[in-house]
């Protein structure tokens, strides 16, 4: 199992190299009124997968990438939000 986002040195080529599995955490960017920040989504995705790292063992060869923070986002439009088209969501993980 490897975070590329936590990995220091060579890390990031061991994942992207030797690792069968990638994992991409999707976030937003968006308003969730006066009470949470913009980024809530992508904290609690993050958070998911930290405790589900924890229960993977170690020698399965997945590799967990950077959280995308940007993904569609249709509903919070005419609020402050930081979305992209599902076309382009598609082709940024060719």
């Amino acid at each position: 199992m490897a975070i590329t986002s936590e990995a220091t040195g060579g890390g990031q080529a061991v994942c992207s190299s030797r690792m069968e599995w990638r994992s991409i955490p999707l976030g937003s960017l968006e308003q969730h009124g006066p009470h949470l920040p913009c980024g809530t989504d992508t904290f609690q995705v993050n958070e998911l997968f930290k405790r589900a790292v924890q229960q993977v063992p170690s020698e399965l060869p997945v590799c967990v990438c950077p959280t995308s923070e940007y993904s569609v986002v249709q509903w919070a439009s005419p609020m402050a939000s930081a979305g992209i088209q599902p076309l382009t969501l598609e082709q940024s993980f060719d």
